[in-house]
């Protein structure tokens, strides 16, 4: 499971960009794996809306300094995600739990970690898959004979500053049936995949080259109806 979503992200990222999986990837097994599992952390946090992520920054907030950055934004994450909040209210401290649905989200403990994967793999973003579940059978709603398991991953995206862009839970349902591996890749995780790879932005297509697409689509449809005696 974990090669197979691993190949359906690196399938779907690499429609777009040119990308990299550490599952699949010559140094996985040796020490730079190892490197990334010891840089990081992970918690439980509560599943952000996309209203409430952070933004790209700007160009003037490239400047600031990276490291102090990653200090502030693992110790801010700390603070805000406990638990439990307390506050006060006519002088005495009132707990309550927090509520919503929870994932598990990553912390960045290395502030050198990204700095030295862009330097050896030239990379912008980083996806990390924190948690993967297959739930039991459970009759839907609508028909009790029919049952399926939730497939959830959670998952965490990161640009070059060390920004949170992208986080939280992907789900898909699936018939409790489908037991094949190969079935529950190509239909279910890939489903998952192009769900987590919705932060990057589709390429840009200068005019020019698609007008020659479009030409060689035109030219290779009348290419396909001449060998099948459609024209002459």
């Amino acid at each position: 499971m974990k090669v197979g979503i691993s190949a359906q992200i690196l399938l779907t990222i690499s429609n777009k960009i040119p990308a990299i999986s550490m599952a699949h990837h010559k140094d996985s097994i040796a020490e730079v794996l190892n490197y990334i599992y010891n840089s990081i952390g992970l918690k439980y946090d509560q599943v952000k809306s996309k209203d409430t992520l952070i933004a790209k920054p700007r160009k003037t907030d490239l400047i600031k300094d990276k490291l102090n950055s990653f200090i502030k934004h693992t110790k801010q994450d700390l603070e805000k995600n406990n638990s439990k909040k307390e506050n006060i209210q006519n002088g005495e401290i009132h707990t309550t739990s927090l509520t919503g649905e929870r994932f598990m989200n990553v912390i960045i403990q290395n502030p050198n970690l990204l700095s030295e994967l862009n330097k050896k793999y030239r990379t912008n973003y980083y996806l990390f898959i924190n948690e993967f579940h297959i739930g039991r059978s459970l009759s839907v709603p609508e028909n009790i004979y029919i049952k399926k398991r939730e497939i959830s991953t959670h998952y965490t995206v990161f640009n070059q500053m060390g920004i949170e862009v992208d986080a939280g839970v992907v789900k898909v349902l699936m018939p409790s049936d489908v037991v094949e591996i190969k079935k529950i890749e190509n239909e279910y995780l890939s489903i998952i995949a192009s769900e987590l790879c919705s932060f990057i932005p589709k390429p840009k297509i200068e005019k020019p080259s698609m007008m020659k697409e479009a030409e060689d689509n035109k030219n290779s449809k009348k290419q396909r109806k001449v060998i099948h005696g459609v024209l002459e």
